[in-house]
């Protein structure tokens, strides 16, 4: 009995040994093997920061308008007679563009300057007969009184009749006609827009914070797209006194530049259209400028992969951007002039990470 129990034991440390001693060879393998392994390198595409002179500016879309911009209404109740305007037609000011039936307000006038003349020579009259002390001062008052009322119905009438001939207010150029002949309008009818000829304004809003940045004065560029070729210059002629309580943005009146050449370029445009507005903020600088794609966004900001030297390891540096130049963004911190940096390969890489470079492939 006591014979099993000892062959018992020694089976179960027998056992036990060979586990223990298998799992400290593997051990020691696993961790020489590891301690001689270098993992391969990372094939990159690396560039070289640069350096040059940059002037800050700030692009926004804005809408062009006529200086002087307005709906064509009627102020008065009347049937359209005659329409003296082409839908396009540059008119000036002070030309006739819409007449309304103003016969019966012709005989009103007629029959109300009767009464107005009448009322004069009565008064007249009555004051000569004053001087001799012929009739009562009230009465003369009476035919005063009444000679101004026929007189003032007389300029209400001659202004209704000025009124029913719907004038231009200011030179420009008349758009779509809204209105035809024998159409009855009533006050606040839309007859057309006219809009007044180039130059033109631009209006458009800039965040609160860009304030201290603008002055009147101050040149602007114009472009119908973003990368698109210069269209026209100008200048910003206001800024408001106040900002949007609720989209806390400035609003900004510029007016395109009056040169002749420039008026050429800027006939391009049309009142109501997007344009893209470029602003000139502050004096040119040196900025050192690396390419978009070696800023790697991570949860805890932004970052790029440096080559050390000449060595084929990397370092990761948090850096701090600026603007967008195109195809690369100006680096405020981080990334000196020359320095090389990784811009394709990242998702790979980690600090200290051993690295190979490969020729960068130029878009053809």
């Amino acid at each position: 009995m006591q014979r099993s129990l000892r062959i018992m034991i020694v089976a179960i440390v027998l056992v036990f040994g060979s586990i223990m001693l298998w799992g400290a060879l593997k051990y020691f393998f696993i961790k020489r093997y590891f301690s001689n392994f270098k993992p391969p390198a990372v094939a990159v595409e690396t560039a070289l920061a640069t350096q040059q002179q940059w002037q800050p500016s700030f692009s926004v879309i804005g809408t062009v308008h006529a200086v002087q911009q307005i709906p064509l209404t009627t102020e008065v109740n009347g049937r359209v007679v005659s329409i003296h305007f082409r839908e396009g037609q540059v008119v000036k000011k002070g030309d006739l563009l819409v007449q309304l039936n103003d016969r019966i307000d012709q005989a009103d006038l007629v029959h109300n300057q009767v009464a107005a003349d009448l009322a004069e020579l009565s008064y007249r009259r009555y004051k000569k007969l004053l001087r001799h002390k012929a009739v009562a001062q009230a009465d003369a008052d009476q035919y005063l009184y009444r000679m101004k009322q026929t007189k003032a119905i007389v300029e209400k009438s001659k202004l209704i009749i000025e009124l029913k001939a719907i004038k231009a207010p200011f030179t420009g150029h008349i758009g779509l006609r809204q209105v035809n002949k024998g159409q009855y309008l009533v006050p606040g009818t839309l007859i057309a827009h006219l809009y007044s000829e180039p130059p033109f304004q631009l209006h458009f809003s800039l965040p609160e914070n860009q304030h201290n940045n603008l002055k009147v004065g101050q040149k602007c560029q114009v472009r119908l797209a973003e990368d698109g070729p210069l269209i026209a210059t100008g200048v910003i002629q206001y800024i408001d006194v106040a900002t949007d309580v609720e989209t806390h943005q400035l609003h900004i009146k510029g007016l395109l530049d009056k040169k002749q050449d420039a008026i050429k370029q800027g006939s391009q445009l049309l009142p109501g259209q997007f344009v893209y507005i470029t602003l000139q903020l502050g004096k040119s600088h040196l900025v050192t400028l690396i390419p978009k794609s070696a800023v790697t966004y991570r949860s805890y900001g932004r970052t790029v992969y440096l080559v050390e030297g000449d060595s084929p390891y990397v370092r990761q540096r948090p850096v701090t951007i600026g603007d967008v130049v195109g195809d690369q963004v100006i680096i405020l911190k981080g990334v000196s002039p020359n320095d090389r940096v990784v811009i394709s390969g990242q998702l790979r890489l980690y600090d200290g990470a051993h690295i190979k470079l490969v020729p960068t492939v130029k878009p053809s």
